[in-house]
């Protein structure tokens, strides 16, 4: 058994992600029994049946939105991992930050581990848009001038005050026309790897960044989190406020057919690693 509570035994989105976890640490299969026995051990009492019956719901709505590479396999009685996470540790991440926010631990900051996040979220918007992504201010500094004028091919306008630094904005996308020309599907992406995701929803500011860069046309917004929106509603709404949205299920779907460097994949390891070691013991 797992020597890991359920952070909210009574939440059945943090229970649906502790089982996730489970399969894909321990590589074995979890019933809905001893799913029933984890959480009566982590909340002290037996959970009613509906309550297991509402979880093996949202796992059942998480495979069909994982779709054809889905990391697990469930039935009407067991979930079993179909992945190796090694080899897809940007999804063992995601199931850290879901379950333990991003917080200051003693051998990790949460900015290292926030942009540890924000290059996740680099390969998944790069495949999405099927053009080019860059992490603002990673690996070295940019200038809002030479992004504007070398990469986008826009005009630049005015840098930021300084005192409002990158202005909630951690990635710029584009899929330029190869011509050198401005007028171009952009789009401006912040990443939130914490539990406080929902008080950042409309932090990114559109007008703001169009008074910096002359957009030709209008970008479009886009916010990445490390958890699972399944509600339809939530998403809508969610949507309305940060754009176009990555949940876990669309990070991961756009990571997992995306070659990647093995020196990224080792790092990404090790941070895993390192966590596990810190939640675990």
């Amino acid at each position: 058994m797992l020597n890991y509570d359920i952070p909210s035994p009574n939440d059945i989105n943090n229970v649906a992600d502790w089982a996730e976890f489970y399969i894909a640490y321990l590589e074995e299969s979890l019933s809905k029994a001893a799913l029933s026995s984890a959480i009566e051990q982590s909340r002290g009492i037996e959970p009613p049946e509906d309550f297991i019956t509402s979880v093996w719901s949202e796992l059942e709505e998480r495979s069909s939105k994982y779709g054809s590479s889905c990391p697990f396999n469930i039935d009407s009685l067991v979930i079993e991992p179909s992945i190796n996470w090694k080899l897809i540790p940007d999804y063992m991440l995601c199931l850290i930050f879901a379950l333990e926010g991003n917080p200051n631990t003693d051998a990790v900051s949460s900015a290292a581990s926030g942009k540890l996040f924000e290059r996740v979220s680099q390969v998944a918007v790069k495949n999405y848009i099927q053009g080019d992504c860059i992490v603002y201010g990673h690996p070295h500094e940019q200038t809002v001038s030479s992004i504007a004028n070398t990469l986008l091919k826009e005009k630049f306008n005015q840098l930021p005050p300084s005192y409002r630094k990158d202005r909630n904005l951690d990635l710029f996308a584009w899929k330029s026309f190869d011509d050198e020309r401005a007028g171009q599907i952009i789009m401006l992406v912040q990443c939130a790897a914490g539990h406080n995701w929902k008080t950042k929803l409309t932090e990114l500011s559109l007008r703001a960044w169009e008074l910096y860069i002359h957009f030709a046309a209008a970008p479009i917004k886009g916010f990445t989190i490390p958890n699972i929106i399944s509600n339809v509603e939530d998403l809508l709404e969610h949507s309305r406020d940060a754009g176009v949205l990555f949940d876990r299920t669309r990070l991961y779907k756009n990571i997992c057919v995306t070659e990647r460097e093995d020196d990224f994949i080792t790092e990404l390891n090790t941070w895993c690693d390192t966590r596990l070691l810190e939640i675990l013991n």
